[in-house]
């Protein structure tokens, strides 16, 4: 009986490699190409096989913040560097250090530029409000969009206004204000309310 011949190695393990961007969607792809690279990385090349992926970056408080500060705002970093501004968010601290300098370029918001004021309901009763120069559906990540359904949203030419607007609710709201654990991954908590106030 004739002996079967592998088809991996590290050139082949390349080729399939280069289909994705990281090993997390390498592995989720599925098929024998990651399977086997895992179980025979000892005799082969890993960092030839995966050299044109990104590396997954373990941040931690102070390299993030220094880090930050080679961005003017929050979408700016956001845009660049996804891992960096997930990790900056779960931390509300270290979120309120960063906004420190990156108040000249409104933390992701431009005063200037059209912007929107929303309310949307939370799956678990609180009510979250605030502004965005996007839209809200673009605000949010999917894992945050599908805990919350939008309540309305107010569309200004002017983003000051959607800003003196947000300062108006955080006052008339202040007794409301939601003083729990962290509920979602994209926003801090000061903006939760636990029931919605009338504008008008």
């Amino acid at each position: 009986m004739s002996r079967k011949i592998n088809y991996w190695n590290n050139e082949t393990l390349r080729a399939e490699a280069i289909k994705y961007k990281n090993r997390r969607t390498f592995k989720e792809a599925g098929g024998g190409g990651y399977c086997y690279m895992m179980s025979h990385k000892s005799s082969l090349d890993l960092d030839y096989i995966c050299s044109h992926m990104k590396k997954i970056v373990k941040w931690e408080y102070a390299p993030a913040l220094i880090e930050s500060k080679k961005y003017t705002s929050m979408s700016e970093l956001r845009d660049a560097n996804c891992s960096l501004c997930r990790f900056i968010r779960s931390d509300e601290k270290l979120l309120a250090e960063v906004r420190l300098h990156l108040k000249s370029g409104g933390g992701g918001f431009n005063p200037k530029k059209p912007a929107s004021f929303y309310l949307a309901r939370l799956n678990n009763g609180l009510y979250k409000y605030g502004i965005t120069n996007r839209s809200f559906y673009k605000r949010y990540e999917k894992a945050d969009r599908d805990i919350m359904t939008l309540i309305y949203e107010i569309r200004f030419l002017d983003g000051q206004d959607a800003k003196d607007l947000e300062k108006e609710v955080s006052k008339k709201s202040s007794h409301l204000k939601y003083k729990g654990e962290r509920v979602l991954k994209g926003a801090s908590t000061w903006e939760l309310i636990t029931a919605p106030i009338s504008l008008f």
